[in-house]
């Protein structure tokens, strides 16, 4: 158990969540918190993490989980029956907090979309004490109308998504609702759900205000309505994101304030429904908490048939928590368990369901310090007996990865994906670097030639006042590579060392692999060549090194092709390794006892 609680999978279908126990004295009211979905989970996730800590340290035991099909629960978006899925999962959330706490009533906190799937649940059952709706879109209709603006709006023309789904099907940045979910959410409407004698809590943005319809159908029940200015600045990017404090300690007040039948009981024993591995197809997942005090977290998935296998780490990108973006992470490494191959996916500190280290800023990236949580995370695989690990990481993720890699030599294979600093220099800005186009020099000067760019110019879609900065500044980093380059060829003295090139010659002059995976045309590769030339050319002699550019992918693989190219990829690097140093590996194993 870290500081965070307590991870666990609950219920018939292995749902995962996590146990937040009371301080004491305990309350004799539990809360589950019902999270968002899609792209409202990645932003909000780390903040009801936050929320359960408050309501614990306010004497609530409290559950949160993910949905069935969502973050680190079995399941998938393609699954048919979602809503009724998700609506058996806030069921068993509630089982299993009452039956680890031995409360016998519950509040449901219902966030966005969990808000409108609590309300269901909680006007279905006699347990539930009380209702806090915490921005909830009002009907599915509405949601399903904000995800198709959002999608319009973010779609990118270079990389369309669409036609890899039926034609009803909504996608946002990968996210899908399939037809059958669109329409089964369309039959949600809480606003026409019956609260009489309901004790609920409505919280809404104060720049949208209450919903009139939903405070119509309240006036029956025991309601009180909060206008929060914070709810903005928290359903944002998770790397931006400011925990709403206040409405925290608002929520904790108004359920202190709640009539509640007395009666709790401690359990002596976990019930037999409640499990600290999830086992699905031919692998078996494990919440791992790890590091100093054990603060850190991250979720272990292996082959049923082989748990020394090969083990690749994803190491969290940006402020997104382990699931990946658009839960990519989760994809790949069950995928990749079904082939033998296993993974680890974790959270830096102050990311996910990793605490924040004293002194740390929460969501803090491009931060040096934390390579050692990687290592951190390298500590775990090496333990249970693995001797072919993988270090991977997208962006700011790579960053790490690349970075542990050049530290620690038990890394066998740096596959990075998108790159964008192998250093994180003084002058570098975390603000420029998130606003700076993720294209490459190369691809502006391509386009420039295309007659159907000339054509969205004119019709006023390309951002002209973003693209012109843009380029200016990758060709002052393109002549500044080239003068660096340059210096390292003619200076007598190495004053200026190209450490880049230094430090990938050590990791594959030690016989480990660097496999650099890159979306066609990702601005990444403008900072391969400013150390290492054109694809890494510099290190082209050594046959432990590979330059994969994946045709048709944007910067976070948002496509099933390109996420299925991502894996074939990652795969290839790995079962490259093996074969080269199979026996390598295996008298490795050999050497340490009990492996």
């Amino acid at each position: 158990m870290t500081a965070t609680g307590k991870p666990l999978y609950f219920g018939p279908k292995n749902l995962f969540g996590w146990y937040h126990p009371p301080a004491m004295p305990s309350k004799s009211l539990g809360v589950v918190i019902v999270s968002p979905n899609g792209y409202d989970l990645m932003c909000m996730q780390w903040g009801l993490r936050r929320c359960a800590e408050t309501l614990a340290a306010d004497g609530f035991p409290v559950v949160r989980f993910d949905l069935h099909g969502t973050g680190d629960s079995p399941g998938d978006d393609e699954q048919p029956d979602r809503v009724q899925a998700w609506l058996d999962s806030i069921n068993d959330a509630i089982e299993c907090l009452k039956q680890l706490s031995g409360i016998s009533q519950v509040v449901l906190l219902g966030v966005r979309l969990g808000g409108t799937l609590a309300s269901v649940v909680a006007t279905s059952r006699d347990d539930v004490a009380g209702l806090v709706l915490y921005s909830p879109c009002v009907s599915g209709r509405q949601y399903v109308r904000e995800l198709k603006a959002m999608a319009a709006a973010a779609r990118d023309p270079e990389h369309i998504e669409q036609e890899e789904y039926a034609p009803n099907d909504v996608i946002m940045a990968g996210w899908l609702l399939t037809a059958q979910t669109v329409n089964d959410l369309g039959k949600l409407d809480i606003s026409r759900l019956v609260y009489k004698n309901r004790r609920v809590l409505y919280i809404h943005r104060s720049d949208v205000g209450a919903d009139q319809k939903l405070l119509h159908a309240l006036h029956d029940a025991e309601t009180t309505v909060r206008e929060s200015a914070e709810i903005a600045a928290f359903a944002q990017d998770a790397l931006f994101g400011i925990e709403p404090v206040e409405d925290f300690k608002f929520i904790c007040s108004w359920l202190s304030g709640l009539p509640v039948v007395a009666g709790v009981t401690n359990p002596d024993n976990e019930p037999a429904s409640i499990a600290n591995t999830m086992t699905e197809r031919g692998f078996v997942e494990e919440p791992v908490c790890f590091g100093p005090q054990q603060a850190l977290f991250g979720v272990l998935c292996m082959p049923k048939a082989n748990a020394n296998a090969s083990c690749i780490i994803f190491v969290s990108t940006a402020a997104n928590h382990h699931i990946g973006t658009h839960r990519t992470t989760v994809e790949l490494a069950r995928k990749l368990a079904d082939n033998g191959i296993g993974s680890f996916r974790m959270d830096i500190a102050g990311i996910g369901d990793s605490p924040v280290v004293p002194g740390r800023t929460p969501n803090k990236i491009y931060f040096l310090p934390a390579v050692d949580e990687v290592v951190a995370a390298i500590d775990v695989v090496a333990f249970r007996g693995v001797r072919n690990i993988v270090l991977t990481g997208t962006c700011s993720g790579a960053y790490l990865a690349y970075n542990a890699a050049c530290r620690d030599p038990r890394v066998t294979v740096l596959a990075f994906v998108n790159l964008h600093r192998f250093i994180w220099r003084d002058t570098d800005r975390l603000a420029n670097q998130l606003n700076a186009s993720t294209e490459s020099l190369g691809s502006y000067v391509r386009k420039a030639l295309s007659r159907q760019t000339w054509q969205r110019l004119f019709s006023g879609q390309v951002d002209i006042a973003f693209i012109i900065p843009a380029v200016t500044a990758k060709i002052k980093r393109k002549i500044s590579g080239k003068i660096v380059q340059l210096r390292s060829r003619l200076s007598s003295n190495k004053d200026k060392p190209n450490q880049v090139l230094i430090d990938c010659c050590k990791m594959l002059d030690r016989g480990s692999h660097i496999d650099m995976i890159y979306s066609d045309n990702d601005g990444g590769m403008d900072e391969v060549a400013l150390y290492l030339g054109s694809r890494g050319k510099a290190l082209s002699k050594y046959p432990g090194f590979s330059f994969h550019e994946i045709q048709g992918a944007d910067h976070t693989f948002t496509t099933k092709k390109a996420r299925s190219a991502l894996f074939d990829t990652y795969v290839a690097a790995i079962r490259k390794y093996e074969q080269q140093n199979g026996q390598n590996i295996r008298n490795k194993a050999a050497a340490v006892p009990g492996a």
